[in-house]
């Protein structure tokens, strides 16, 4: 800032200079013309959606529109800018307040036209798939297919792969979708310090693939999300009781992080025994116990192999069987196995488990679980 705008920042509204205080009015007034061109595009767009049918001319018109549209934030700041750096510090927060209203304005005008056009364009994509079904097979489909939920990421490193491929897939390699649809769709997909990396960046089609390349810089770092999942990996929290949603929740914790590990590079779908140690770690002492008498008879199962080991299936379809077994127990007696009342049925749970896997059983086949 100058030392002349400062200078002037510095003095209260009625001693402002009579030039400074012509050039706020005359910057207003430019402001008033470009809050006027929203507000016309706005009027546009109310008069659309009256329309029970667009026709192809005003869909091309309405994309003119927008493209014509994007300019508008730009000016506006340009504009409020130079007005904020020239008022009174008194009037500072009222000037604030406008941007805000403005910024919301434009933001929401954009995706109401956004939205008009994927509406439009989705109700033609369905009716030339009705058409071709119709073509093909003589048997139209009156089958809704559910709409695909847009991803969200909030800057958490471990939703980030996901958030990223889905977003890729969807949105960022379609052919379809325009560059400032994507910007827009990228913009509203994005909370907490996520959104603040993109936040400064001007809202037009060019600045889309600025954008994406400043959110693959910030996480897409190999590094950093392996740390994250070996992270999340070992800070599993234990279980202090027998609980089949807290094994659930465990199996699902553990198999989760090893498939981001392995589509990261690393080789985790070799670490068994590793694995196997850290979740036999995070277990209650009843079903490590049990862990440990299902692992015997593994290992006499495979007594005639040598180089037989135990591997992460092995203790991932246990703990499966047994979270079954619990929630059997659940159902059956109409309420928690730890229970005081339940306290005999409890002591047998052991036992119970152990029938499922009886000696006469023990040259069947083991499943191997498809991890990856």
């Amino acid at each position: 800032m100058s030392t002349e705008s400062a200078k002037s920042r510095d003095k209260s509204p009625m001693l402002l200079s009579v030039e400074s205080a012509d050039l706020v009015r005359e910057l207003v007034r430019k402001r008033g013309i470009v809050k006027g061109r929203l507000t016309k595009f706005n009027n546009h767009l109310e008069s659309l959606l009256k329309d029970d049918d667009i026709s192809s001319k005003k869909r091309i018109d309405l994309k003119l529109r927008i493209q014509a549209c994007a300019s508008l934030l730009a000016e506006f700041n340009h504009i409020q800018t130079k007005i904020e750096e020239r008022v009174a510090d008194s009037e500072l927060d009222a000037q604030l307040t406008q941007r805000e209203i403005f910024e919301d304005d434009y933001y929401d005008s954009i995706a109401r036209a956004e939205s008009i056009l994927n509406v439009d364009e989705f109700a033609d994509c369905s009716g030339s798939c009705r058409n071709h079904s119709h073509n093909s097979n003589h048997n139209p489909s009156s089958v809704k297919l559910p709409v695909i939920s847009m991803p969200t990421f909030d800057g958490s490193y471990e939703h980030w792969l996901e958030f990223r491929d889905t977003f890729t897939s969807l949105i960022h390699d379609s052919k379809d979708i325009s560059t400032i649809q994507k910007f827009h769709y990228l913009k509203s997909s994005l909370k907490g310090d996520a959104e603040l990396v993109i936040h400064s960046i001007e809202f037009s089609a060019k600045n889309y693939q600025v954008a994406w390349d400043l959110l693959l810089n910030r996480y897409n770092n190999s590094d950093l999300l392996i740390d994250n999942h070996l992270d999340a990996l070992f800070s599993i929290p234990p279980i202090t009781k027998e609980s089949p949603s807290l094994i659930r929740k465990l199996i699902d914790n553990v198999l989760k992080n090893i498939r981001a590990l392995v589509i990261l590079g690393e080789p985790a779908d070799t670490w068994d025994t590793l694995t196997i140690y850290l979740i036999v770690s995070k277990l209650d002492k009843v079903t490590k116990r049990e862990w440990q008498a299902h692992k015997f008879r593994l290992s006499q199962l495979n007594e005639n192999n040598s180089k037989s080991r135990l591997t992460l299936s092995d203790i991932i379809g246990f703990l499966r069987n047994t979270a079954d077994v619990l929630d059997s127990l659940q159902r059956s007696h109409g309420k928690d196995v730890h229970n005081t009342e339940n306290k005999k049925q409890h002591k047998n749970l052991t036992t119970r488990h152990t029938a499922m896997f009886p000696a006469s059983l023990t040259k069947r086949t083991i499943t191997v679980l498809n991890l990856v």
